[in-house]
């Protein structure tokens, strides 16, 4: 009898160890499914986070690219010349451009287009441009300061420009001229009297613009010539003596014509 009893009740003390181990094996199994899924959702996280950065970093790509092609039309057809970049003339991706070289001049015209056309494209032929780029070689640096035509005339009324630059304004001929200096660099910003302009504005804003972006060092001469109206290409230019060349940037806004020059600089 008593063996039976030992025996009952050994069963029942296997069964209740095996019900707790089927019980605790059903628990690990779902930490274990809980696990996996958190896992799997994570790297479908990260993959989506990664496609995600692929796309932008391709779009960001594709526009930089789509900016460099004037750039690079340049490069491939005056391999030897330093030119502005497209992006300094305007919206890179509608800057069509016309160059051609003849008597030592190499002339760049930019054209505000709907879609960039192709370098030289016969469309841009009765267009009027926005900016020109020259790079003019003269037979002695004489010639070349006399192209650049440095001037300054330090008389008149000072004007405080900021950054401890002092401007001296005067006027003539239905204009107001203020003019300073900036290393080898005189500048100039015209005013027409009876349409009310002011050249301060303007010449702050210029002075503001230099303490951070640094123009072509200019051996001997450079002349900035802006104007506060505007107009054809012409009425902005930023001319700099290297040597026996002259180069000049011009552009329809006075501001741009300095960071075409400014994208030159080595």
């Amino acid at each position: 009898m008593k063996k039976y009893l030992v025996l009952a009740s050994a069963l029942l003390f296997l069964a209740a160890c095996g019900g707790n181990t089927a019980s605790d094996d059903s628990s690990s199994s779902q930490e274990s499914s809980n696990i996996v899924s958190s896992s799997t959702s994570k790297v479908k996280e990260s993959s989506k986070q990664s496609e995600s950065t692929k796309q932008s970093t391709s779009s960001s790509t594709t526009t930089n690219s789509q900016e460099a092609t004037g750039d690079n039309e340049l490069q491939q057809a005056y391999p030897n010349e330093q030119t502005p970049a497209v992006s300094s003339v305007g919206n890179a991706q509608a800057i069509s451009i016309a160059a051609r070289e003849a008597n030592n001049t190499l002339t760049i015209s930019y054209y505000n287009t709907e879609s960039k056309l192709p370098l030289n494209d016969p469309q841009l032929e009765n267009q009027t441009p926005v900016a020109q780029f020259q790079r003019i070689t003269y037979d002695s640096p004489e010639e070349a300061r006399d192209a650049v035509a440095p001037s300054f005339d330090g008389g008149g009324q000072a004007i405080d420009l900021g950054y401890n630059i002092t401007g001296y304004q005067q006027s003539g001929a239905g204009s107001s001229y203020l003019s300073w200096q900036e290393g080898n660099w005189n500048l100039t910003v015209q005013a027409i009297n009876i349409n009310g302009e002011d050249p301060v504005p303007l010449a702050q804003e210029i002075v503001e613009y230099l303490e951070t972006a640094f123009l072509p060092i200019p051996k001997d001469a450079g002349q900035i010539s802006l104007s506060v109206t505007g107009g054809g290409f012409e009425s902005n230019v930023v001319a700099w003596q290297v040597n026996n060349t002259a180069y000049k940037t011009m552009h329809t806004d006075a501001l741009s014509s300095l960071q075409m020059a400014v994208s030159m600089k080595k």
